[in-house]
């Protein structure tokens, strides 16, 4: 599980960016910045592959900091709902697929907390995992569902 889960997690964390031009999502402007991975869990346990990683969160993208542009994970939010909902869409996460994380996310100052289940579209592999957007901000353990914590990156002066 831990090697079909990591590369989900880097392409987030990597997440939160690629290939299809998307409508711009609705403006939340509390996002836009450049985030620092400082937990992650997946199914309850530990991810520290994730940690450290940098993502610039803007224009309806999610593009990891500092490295090439592989994929590009487009986003779209829902600023009226409660909690706040955010998906994140992969094209060619493999041939042929699509990969949707359906997520919610709240942002207190320089805190970004996201919670999301990845969706496979189309080829990608069938994971067992229950393809239901979180409702609270929790990783139960075998659960499937992804928890993470950024930090805001502050511009140097």
């Amino acid at each position: 599980m831990r090697r079909k889960t990591l590369p989900i997690l880097a392409m987030f964390t990597s997440a939160l960016s690629f290939c299809l031009v998307a409508t711009p999502a609705p403006a939340d402007d509390n996002l836009r910045g450049t985030w620092k991975v400082v937990t992650s869990l997946n199914g309850g346990k530990k991810q520290a592959g994730a940690i450290g990683q940098k993502f610039v969160i803007g224009s309806g993208r999610v593009t990891p900091a500092g490295q090439p542009i592989k994929l590009s994970p487009t986003y779209k939010v829902d600023t009226k709902s409660k909690p706040h909902t955010i998906d994140i869409t992969y094209f060619g996460y493999r041939k042929n697929a699509v990969l949707r994380l359906l997520g919610i996310y709240k942002v207190d100052g320089d805190t970004l907390t996201v919670c999301y289940v990845p969706l496979p579209v189309g080829d990608a592999v069938k994971l067992a995992l229950p393809f239901k957007r979180p409702t609270g901000f929790a990783s139960a353990a075998g659960s499937g569902v992804v928890l993470q914590t950024f930090t805001r990156v502050k511009a140097k002066k």
